[in-house]
């Protein structure tokens, strides 16, 4: 039970433990003989570098393996690192996931693999906040235990500095987010960026996703800025409402409403590079995504600007965007 409150309030926590464990004694039943996945993702940027470090699990009933999948946002390029499913171990009293020799945790990110020796090192986290009645970055929705995917924004900004294949590296940003369950959405539309111009270091995360819900679907929403030390939310369960989402070859366009403050984002597409992700369980999905998109952010409250200002190294994916905003679906 103590676990269980741990890691309901403290998302970065395994969440499968009992899919594992299920998984490991006996032929899969339960969420691994759906398929369960889960995933985090440790962004790290740095002025003239950037990299997205995905280790994660995958309980398919076909083909269960761990694994750390590395995009390289420098060279647009990605790789796979599969694993055996008994290479994958994770803490439950101090966060902390490992996948063979590779270590993953909010302080630090230690990687061994064939093209890439890391030891990185963070400071200054700054969270997503947690409360009674919205215990992570999906609100109210974490407390739903029958949804297809769940999504947890952890760590939304961060200094992190230490060495890439030998390489002193310092004055990075990082980020930290995570999702799990059976499969990835059909739709979606993703972009973070928290590399910002000193004078105005900021955050920004933004997911808008079609979401199955007790047999109906709805576009959902989690989008957060972080400015001047406050974070901004509209989500879907605050009440705010997307009134523009426009997706061109070359560009998205964002307009969220939530009582008399707007959040304007214009994100700049570029060509990024395939990642595998969960369908069903199963790590046989392709998506594209880039580290290298530049976003546009303006808030605003009335006729005053809260904020402005240009983020790159961004992280970008956009899948099936037609499907998102469907009228009289929710």
């Amino acid at each position: 039970m103590l676990y269980s409150l741990k890691k309901l309030y403290r998302p970065e926590f395994f969440q499968g433990d009992r899919a594992v464990r299920r998984h490991l004694g006996s032929p899969p039943a339960g969420p691994a003989a759906r398929g369960y996945f889960e995933g985090w993702y440790f962004k790290s940027v740095f002025p003239d570098a950037a990299w997205a470090f995905i280790p994660g699990i995958s309980l398919a009933a076909q083909d269960p393996h761990c694994f750390v999948q590395v995009l390289d946002g420098t060279r647009g390029t990605a790789r796979y690192h599969r694993f055996a499913p008994d290479q994958f171990r994770f803490g439950t009293g101090h966060f902390e996931v490992e996948i063979g020799p590779n270590r993953f945790s909010q302080e630090e990110m230690h990687l061994e693999l064939e093209d890439l020796r890391a030891d990185l090192a963070v400071r200054d986290a700054v969270r997503w906040p947690s409360s009674l009645l919205s215990p992570s970055s999906m609100g109210w929705y974490a407390f739903a235990r029958f949804m297809e995917c769940y999504h947890g924004v952890i760590v939304l900004d961060g200094e992190v500095h230490g060495t890439v294949n030998g390489r002193v590296l310092a004055g990075g940003r990082f980020y930290l987010e995570k999702d799990w369950g059976s499969s990835f959405p059909r739709a979606w539309i993703w972009m973070q960026t928290n590399s910002f111009a000193p004078e105005g270091q900021a955050s920004l995360t933004c997911s808008i996703a079609r979401v199955p819900f007790r047999g109906r679907e709805f576009s959902g929403f989690i989008i957060g800025l972080l400015a001047q030390g406050q974070l901004h939310r509209f989500t879907t369960y605050t009440g705010a409402r997307i009134e523009e989402l426009e997706v061109g070859e070359t560009s998205v366009r964002i307009r969220i409403r939530r009582g008399a403050q707007v959040l304007s984002l214009r994100a700049r597409r570029e060509t990024g590079a395939e990642l595998a992700s969960p369908v069903r369980g199963e790590m046989k999905g392709r998506i594209e995504e880039t580290l290298g998109a530049t976003v546009e952010v303006e808030l605003t409250e009335g006729s005053t600007t809260v904020f402005a200002g240009t983020g790159g190294s961004a992280g970008l994916e956009v899948v099936h965007p037609e499907a998102l905003l469907v009228p009289g679906a929710g």
